[in-house]
């Protein structure tokens, strides 16, 4: 398996279901808190116990049923597969990581010009009813 898949569909979902209070109290850290704890949690011989492992330790509450869904595809996995993956996590936890911060970049990317358009509509909207 792509570490770019074990990315999306793994570690996207657990990201995202980390806590905002926590995401914003160690903003300086907290992506290196997260490869490190990718890392260190990979070094269990399930990837049932690196799921339950690195949520507790990151207070992961899923974000969505999806998210949930998502994460819970990599645990039916066959135990050939899941070893390499989890020898993955282990050894490109840094790409996998920062993939995931790149996927979180385009999602703030795009929230941000949603949020400039839906400005701009409503300055314009202000300006029709005062012509």
């Amino acid at each position: 398996m792509e570490i770019q898949e074990i990315a999306e569909r793994l570690l996207w979902p657990i990201w995202r279901g980390m806590p905002d209070g926590y995401k914003r109290k160690y903003a300086r850290t907290v992506w290196a808190q997260f490869e490190d704890q990718v890392r260190s949690s990979a070094y269990t011989s399930s990837l049932s116990r690196f799921v339950e492992n690195i949520c507790r330790r990151l207070q992961v509450d899923w974000a969505n049923a999806s998210d949930a869904a998502s994460a819970a595809g990599f645990l039916e996995m066959p135990a050939p597969e899941a070893r390499d993956v989890l020898n993955t996590l282990r050894s490109e936890a840094t790409a996998a990581v920062l993939l995931v911060r790149l996927k979180n970049e385009e999602r703030k990317a795009d929230y941000q010009a949603k949020q400039e358009a839906r400005r701009k509509e409503e300055e314009q909207a202000n300006a029709d009813v005062l012509v």
